[in-house]
């Protein structure tokens, strides 16, 4: 994804920058600048008597990896922190599309030999790549880097998010060293690897395939012919249909807002978005397993994390799991949530919305609930920065 400096960028209604989408373009992504930055250089913060903090706050969605999905959650959520947000501290929201969904960011067909889908670990790599994008550009126009940078991510960009913190901390380990002999010899280091928390909605990050929706998903990509053919027989089914009539579906029947009828009509109509989909459904259900960073990587840390330096004390979760999510195993989820009960000093915080009111899909229909959510474990999470 391009920032609005890298990008040919529209300005649009409350503060929103949208990447447009042209041929040959990377996908489309919303930026949302905090206020509190807007025509201030960091030579007039670094003057204030208590200097501002900047955050980057990166979004990831789900599949399909459309952010126009997200544009009221991202929007509720800058109105949020603009009304009550930490006084010096300005967040940025930054939500991208993932690769592949849009046709206008692929030189060519997925027909075509050597352009096939994008994969997990496609997107993984695209996601890691944006989020450097987004922290040079940020560096270059500042003339200074994000004090601090979390990652949030929807269902199975959950799952990208974790292992962009995974990679990250690994690098980081790495650098670490690095830095220690680099310092021996008087050269300064610093690094971009540092995630302060990571904010997981309705989350696929273990066993994907054991849930309702999964193990349906999951015969398709055990059936050969199904496997082979099955975005062969979705374009066939979408050609004959009217996208008049597609719309008139959506809103009358399945109750979508006009963002949701908009992006799902594009999506559905396009060369290349429903095969995307399905080949990357299909490798979650064989990639999204057994959960595979361990306890170490959650900070089940001691009651003394607080005492630890900030840039050392680690990665603080939140998770926000739905009741009856069809596309989570119940007992998978809690087994996770039970080993994570009680713990003394634990930085990984699981809710379960026992009411049953809000979706997996939440982007449609219950952006607001959830953006207020998400509003104070933001505050939380930003605490002593």
């Amino acid at each position: 994804m391009s920032t609005a400096a890298a990008g040919r960028d529209h300005s649009l209604p409350g503060g929103l920058n949208y990447s447009s989408g042209s041929q040959n373009s990377s996908p489309k992504s919303l930026f949302f600048p905090s206020p509190k930055t807007t025509g201030e250089t960091a030579a007039s913060a670094a003057a204030t008597a208590t200097r501002q903090r900047n955050v980057l706050l990166f979004f990831i969605p789900g599949n399909p990896g459309l952010v126009e999905y997200y544009g009221p959650f991202l929007s509720h959520l800058r109105r949020l922190l603009d009304e009550s947000g930490p006084a010096q501290i300005a967040v940025n929201l930054y939500g991208t599309s993932l690769s592949g969904f849009d046709d206008a960011d692929h030189d060519a067909p997925f027909r075509i030999p050597g352009n096939p889908p994008r994969d997990v670990a496609d997107q993984i790599r695209f996601v890691e790549s944006r989020l450097a994008e987004v922290c040079a550009a940020a560096a270059a126009a500042e003339a200074t880097p994000y004090d601090a940078v979390m990652v949030m991510g929807h269902s199975v960009g959950a799952y990208i998010a974790c292992e962009v913190v995974h990679r990250g901390k690994q690098r980081r380990r790495e650098e670490e060293q690095l830095k220690s002999e680099q310092n021996a010899k008087g050269v300064a280091f610093t690094s971009p690897d540092d995630f302060r928390a990571g904010i997981l909605l309705f989350p696929t990050i273990a066993h994907i395939a054991l849930s309702p929706s999964g193990k349906r998903l999951d015969r398709i990509r055990k059936v050969a012919p199904l496997d082979r053919y099955a975005h062969v027989a979705a374009a066939l089914l979408l050609s004959v249909l009217p996208l008049a009539l597609l719309r008139f579906v959506l809103r009358r029947f399945w109750k979508m807002p006009p963002h949701a009828v908009d992006t799902t009509t594009a999506w559905l109509g396009s060369r290349d978005g429903v095969w995307q989909a399905l080949h990357m459904g299909k490798d979650e259900m064989r990639v999204i397993g057994e959960d595979r960073w361990g306890d170490e990587f959650w900070e089940e840390v001691g009651g003394d994390a607080a005492a630890k330096p900030r840039d050392s004390a680690g990665t603080r979760f939140f998770l926000l799991y739905g009741k009856n999510d069809h596309w989570v195993a119940e007992d998978v989820r809690d087994a996770f949530l039970a080993k994570r009960e009680g713990g003394r000093g634990l930085r990984t915080k699981v809710v379960v919305d026992d009411t049953g009111v809000l979706p997996h899909d939440f982007c449609i229909n219950y952006s607001e609930p959830v953006a207020e959510k998400v509003k104070v474990w933001l505050e939380e999470a930003l605490e002593d920065l």
